[in-house]
């Protein structure tokens, strides 16, 4: 609607009119030497501009201006000279009248004179101030502010983001209206601003995002971080602080052992095995309750340093996107359905039917020393280096720094034994489950599928696994062993 408006306002309103001059015989104006097709033409070339600024332009271009030479004490005297023509039909610039530019044009005297000064004191044409954004200039200070204050935050770093993104991450406990009173506190009184407009900024001017609270974090992170807050500045609370930069440069020394490009012949391997995975998966809060049915996903994922989307992917990454993955689906009944995720992110195998398993852990215990047995640490080793002589033999060599070598490599076979004697048997896919665990899982399935859920044929394996295991017995799970006991750092300031 307002550009119909503004298209109107500058159409003709009446159609143009001869003008009846009557000039002396000085000649100085000739308006009566135009004729009715010369009126109509240049009635139209000024009208077929439909913005003001194409229109003053057209009036500039037949009109002269100049400063009077004569300059009276009168206020009111003029403060220009204008000069008006009209071209003919053989290009010829006649010099008409005010009063016969005015009629023909059908403008009035004080739009052209208004003009004409402006150009002989500036030496431009005028702009259109009518309409247009006159908002944006008022805030133009207030957002300046606004960008030093979100310049001077301290973003919070992402493993898991691409280098080349632009989007950085506050800490999650964070949010917009702490932002936004933390901004209006510093600024002055003129530069506060509405949460309203405050808000409108950061959705649409900056890619900031706050991080997701964090699960499973750094044990030593969050301990050295509580140990900094609470102790008073000092030389202890220096060494928590070193302690801790130390900390972080150990996890990107790893990192960057990833990217090292290595010979063809060095092949590396990150391997983990993800948390349990529920069988079924169902929304029912019994589920949260009862004993469940287990899957279990080992991972091996390949570094390559070469460039590629996927590089140096670790098996931490893979978990999270199967992890991702799985959040939106609020029901897995059939093991399959978790394979068909697993198969997005990687090439799945199922032990002992298309991956052959050997059972290593029963027979290298009579052979091979325990971990508890080893010249070195085993748990908070950073790198184990193996070693094989010319007779066959094999030692190990455990090192706790990235970068720093201080171990000696000694044997790990039992006195009198030799390598030969591994014979390990492959396992079968047989699996010992308790009967109270058994118990909870039809009790789980009546709930959720009824009474009959053995006739439903996607169940078939549950009924497969309570009708064949209804009388098994779980293993007693053995003694933790070194290897499995949780372990505080090395406080050596070693990389």
């Amino acid at each position: 609607m307002v550009t119909v408006f503004k298209h109107y306002r500058y159409k003709a309103k009446a159609l143009p009119q001869k003008p009846n001059c009557s000039h002396d015989k000085k000649k100085v104006y000739n308006c009566e030497e135009l004729g009715m097709q010369d009126i109509r033409r240049f009635h139209e070339r000024f009208y077929s501009n439909v913005s003001k600024s194409d229109q003053d332009v057209f009036i500039l271009k037949y009109t002269e201006q100049e400063s009077p030479k004569r300059i009276h004490i009168d206020k009111r005297s003029t403060q220009v000279v204008i000069r008006y023509f009209i071209p003919t039909k053989n290009k010829r610039r006649i010099q008409v009248c005010q009063k016969a530019f005015l009629s023909i044009l059908g403008i009035s005297k004080f739009k052209i004179q208004n003009i004409c000064k402006k150009f002989l004191r500036d030496g431009k044409c005028p702009k259109e101030k009518r309409g247009g954004d006159h908002r944006s200039a008022k805030f133009t200070e207030i957002r300046q502010s606004l960008k030093n204050f979100f310049s001077q935050l301290q973003f919070a770093e992402s493993h898991y983001t691409r280098e080349k993104s632009l989007r950085r991450y506050l800490p999650s406990d964070c949010n917009v209206r702490a932002l936004w009173k933390q901004y209006n506190q510093g600024v002055d009184p003129e530069k506060k601003v509405k949460y309203s407009f405050f808000l409108h900024v950061f959705n649409f001017d900056y890619n900031i995002r706050f991080k997701s609270p964090a699960t499973d974090a750094c044990s030593t992170c969050i301990s050295l971080r509580c140990k900094i807050s609470v102790t008073p500045p000092g030389r202890n609370k220096t060494e928590l602080m070193a302690q801790l930069t130390v900390h972080k440069m150990k996890s990107k020394c790893f990192y960057d052992m990833l990217k090292k490009v290595e010979e063809p012949t060095v092949m590396k391997l990150s391997f983990d095995c993800q948390k349990n995975l529920a069988l079924p998966r169902v929304p029912d809060q019994a589920a949260y309750y009862s004993r469940q049915l287990y899957l279990y996903n080992f991972t091996i994922c390949v570094g390559d340093s070469r460039s590629a989307q996927n590089k140096d992917c670790t098996r931490d990454r893979v978990f999270g996107r199967i992890e991702k993955k799985i959040r939106k689906v609020d029901t897995l009944i059939d093991p399959q359905e978790y394979l068909n995720i697993f198969s997005e992110f990687g090439t799945v195998r199922k032990v002992t039917k298309e991956v052959a398993v050997a059972d290593w852990k029963t027979e290298v215990s009579s052979v091979l020393k325990s971990a508890g047995g080893l010249h070195f640490k085993f748990a908070p080793s950073k790198r184990i280096i193996s070693k094989k002589d010319r007779k066959g033999n094999i030692s190990l060599q455990g090192e706790e720094h990235y970068r720093s070598d201080l171990g000696v490599p000694k044997g790990i076979l039992k006195k009198g034994k030799t390598l030969a004697m591994i014979k390990p048997q492959l396992l079968t896919s047989t699996v010992s489950i308790k009967p109270e665990k058994l118990t909870d899982v039809d009790k789980l399935l009546k709930k959720h599928f009824g009474a009959d859920w053995r006739d439903i044929e996607t169940l078939n394996f549950y009924r497969e696994i309570l009708d064949g295991n209804g009388d098994a017995q779980e293993e007693e799970n053995e003694d933790l062993d070194e290897e499995n006991n949780y372990f505080e750092e090395n406080e050596d300031l070693r990389i």
